[in-house]
């Protein structure tokens, strides 16, 4: 009976490395049968000597092996008898040897009865592998140290899935710095810190942001627990937001202080089956204007209602108390600077500021000033010293128990300047045409000859201004756009403009493209025509580069999608076939174990034994939910339309929605990419309907109508404003349009509150391959 016991013990230990679950519920068990176990020598090794996947081996106190299971012949390359009688050392590499590593490392272990750590080892044949090692003291009965036993195990893939995961993350950083510098012109910089992480909380992803607000390497924080590598108690809420989000599968948006930091954070979580992934950014400074604004707030509302553009606040005797940045910029002092000074002794020019002063008295006796709700020219004065026209007007405004002024100011003084210019128009114009850097010309309507040019004009197409003079404006066209022009360049109104899209032809024949600005109007008595021509063909260009871009960025999304499909699809394989395997033949030991057992007279046993039966099979049925959702192996078996159906069923069955699935198709074969883009709409769908929609029933339809397949899901639920959805840039909904736009299809949905709503995809035949 003991020694059956004792077997039970040993094959949960190498179990428990795949189960965290099993590993809590025995972990006590564990402990207490521990040194019994690693007593006996002898019972040691018939326990283990078929254990292959780990290295499970006993050492005397000065670290030399005293017994060698098969599992430790099949890792390392020893075998029993070329093995025992030597010590640990064997095994290590020769700078950990250097180091001590070695007789450390059972220093250690008899401190601390317990050691488990990661490294380099190297085999018989010399080569290295990557080794998970835990050491265990082995005390007798007189709890005297009699040796230590140790458990090795190869995790060299695990460690190296680990290192292509850091690879992929730093490619694909690289990839966005590249993209994002290309379209430094059009996009600006990402302004959001992103984490994402798994259901563990280990990072799988740290863009550049985060790292500069967390002041640490992206990454060096990929695979790492955030918890271990932030304090809990900085992230109290961060925490408790985190498995709400993950349990609740809903998104979640709060704000947070991060004292380490010293820092206001604004955090949007998004959970997803596989983990959770969080956009936060740092709104410090947007805390402190809310703060400043909550004490200010009515009487900037106040100022900003009657603002014309600098607005100046001063008390009843004429003492600044406030200065916009307006303000700032037309007279040039600061806020700091101006508070708390007379606004006589600063704005106003010296020789009026007795006739002022004489006005703000006559004011305070009478309450009449010429200035008060009145907009007035006058002259002020900049921070240089420089005299200026402005337009001034005060409001007197009464707050609660406080009276003071609100004085808006705007600077005319370009207004003045063309005031004057308009009467000076006819040698203004002149030095305007000519010093502009934009080509322009008159040209006479009535025979569409040049009147005049200026300098731009003649440097960019290559006439003289006397060879402009002798041409017809048809000569600068294209010989293929002449018929055009002469058609649209006929009607001659006084006043109208002309806006629109050109090519001309320069002297040495180079085609150029430019957008037109034209104004007809009357010149010495005659009519004619004003043309701006500026030359957009590198805009023109650079418009096609940007289109361009943005299909490389497409293409570049679909590929990452084929390939996160393909990783689903090898993970869900591995975990059906490898650790579905492993589950049942753990459940078919302890059904072994639990029909030798059921003679035992307590039942104790027998009852965890069932327990952990009951477990498994649960477990089992997790293992076999997971496979599903990553990759339904029905898809690749079945086709699409089975696996819509059966998928519909499941739904159905879980969330209680009447799902129904009506498909009116020939018969022909999906194209793979294609199939799993459907079937991933359909997932999606079925999810928003689950999550948000409270209805009842839910309808998918597939059917060939005019040469497209229409695939249409909707329901009966609470509906949605789709305009305002279509501003919040959902990823479900983001998503879904994406795949739709990689098959070649059209994306339409519809929804009304307390209607319903309807997604509908429709993908021409031609987009893919139909065998019938």
């Amino acid at each position: 009976m003991a020694l059956l016991i004792l077997s039970f013990v040993v094959v949960l230990i190498v179990v428990l490395r795949y189960n965290t679950v099993l590993l809590r519920k025995y972990n006590n068990l564990k402990k207490k049968t521990e040194a019994d176990l690693l007593a006996s020598e002898e019972n040691f090794r018939l326990l283990v000597s078929n254990v292959k996947d780990f290295a499970i081996y006993m050492l005397d106190i000065n670290g030399r092996v005293i017994s060698w299971n098969e599992g430790a012949a099949y890792v390392k390359g020893y075998s029993e008898k070329e093995i025992i009688g030597r010590h640990i050392s064997t095994f290590y590499m020769e700078e950990d040897l250097e180091k001590g590593e070695a007789e450390e490392n059972l220093m250690m272990a008899k401190k601390n009865g317990r050691l488990e750590k990661e490294g380099w080892r190297k085999r018989k044949d010399g080569s290295v592998f990557w080794a998970d090692v835990v050491f265990t003291a082995v005390y007798d009965d007189q709890k005297k140290l009699k040796g230590f036993a140790k458990i090795t195990r190869d995790i060299t893939e695990r460690k190296r899935l680990q290192n292509k995961l850091l690879e992929i993350n730093q490619n694909l950083e690289e990839l966005v710095r590249v993209k994002t510098k290309e379209l430094t012109s059009v996009f600006e910089r990402v302004s959001d810190g992103i984490l994402a992480f798994d259901n563990d909380a280990r990072v799988t992803y740290s863009n550049k942001k985060s790292g500069e607000i967390h002041k640490r390497n992206p990454a060096d924080l990929i695979g790492k627990n955030f918890w271990t590598e932030f304090p809990l108690a900085e992230h109290t809420m961060f925490h408790e937001k985190f498995y709400k989000s993950i349990s609740d599968q809903k998104n979640v948006h709060f704000e947070s202080y991060a004292p380490a930091l010293g820092i206001w954070i604004e955090n949007h979580m998004y959970p997803s089956s596989d983990g959770l992934s969080v956009f936060f950014r740092d709104i410090t400074e947007k805390k402190k204007s809310e703060e400043s604004l909550r004490h200010s707030e009515e009487v900037r509302q106040l100022i900003m209602n009657s603002s014309l553009d600098a607005i100046i606040c001063i008390n009843k005797s004429g003492i600044i108390t406030d200065w916009n940045q307006q303000a700032e910029k037309i007279f040039g002092w600061k806020e700091d600077e101006m508070k708390g000074k007379h606004l006589n002794e600063t704005i106003i020019p010296q020789r009026y500021r007795k006739a002022q002063e004489r006005e703000f008295l006559h004011f305070q006796q009478t309450e009449e000033n010429p200035f008060i709700n009145r907009v007035v020219e006058l002259t002020a004065l900049n921070s240089e010293g420089k005299e200026f026209s402005i337009e001034i007007s005060i409001a007197p405004i009464k707050q609660h128990e406080h009276d003071f002024f609100c004085v808006f100011i705007r600077d005319i003084s370009q207004r003045k300047v063309a005031e004057q210019g308009l009467r000076l128009s006819a040698e203004k114009y002149k030095l305007l045409f000519e010093r502009s850097p934009v080509p322009m010309w008159l040209i006479s309507t009535s025979d569409d000859r040049f009147v005049d040019v200026n300098e731009a004009a003649v440097n960019h197409y290559g006439y003289s201004k006397e060879e402009f003079m002798s041409l017809n404006t048809t000569k600068i066209r294209p010989e293929e756009d002449k018929k055009r022009y002469l058609s649209e360049s006929g009607e001659n109104k006084p006043g109208k403009n002309y806006h629109g899209i050109w090519r001309h032809q320069k002297k040495d024949h180079t085609i150029i493209n430019v957008e037109i600005y034209a104004n007809d109007f009357t010149h010495e008595g005659k009519q004619a025509r004003l043309i701006l021509a500026n030359d957009i063909s590198e805009k023109i260009k650079a418009e096609e580069s940007l289109k361009y871009s943005y299909e490389e960025i497409r293409q570049l999304a679909s590929h990452l999608q084929d390939i996160r499909e393909e990783e689903r699809a090898g993970i869900a394989r591995e975990i059906h076939d490898e650790l579905g395997q492993q589950l049942t033949v753990l459940k078919m030991d302890m059904s072994w174990m639990s029909k030798r057992l059921s003679a035992e007279p307590s039942g104790e046993i027998n009852k965890k034994i069932n327990s952990t039966l009951e477990l498994l099979d649960v477990t089992i049925k997790t293992v076999r939910r997971i496979a599903t959702d990553l990759r339904p192996s029905m898809l690749d078996d079945l086709g699409l339309i089975a696996t819509v159906e059966w998928q519909c069923e499941e739904f159905g069955r879980r969330t209680g929605i009447t799902t129904r699935f009506i498909e009116d198709m020939t018969e022909f074969d999906f194209p793979p990419q294609m199939a799993i883009g459907l079937f991933r709409i359909c997932q999606e769908s079925l999810t928003n309907i689950a999550r948000h929609s409270s209805a009842k029933n839910a309808f998918i339809t597939m059917q060939q109508m005019s040469g497209e397949l229409l695939l249409t899901i909707s329901d009966d639920g609470q509906g949605f404003d789709a305009h305002k959805i279509g501003h919040k840039k959902t990823l479900g909904l983001l998503g879904m349009r994406e795949r739709t736009q990689m098959m070649g299809g059209k994306y339409e949905i519809v929804s009304e509150k307390g209607k319903g709503t309807t997604l509908s995809i429709r993908i021409p035949f031609h987009s893919m391959k139909i065998n019938n």
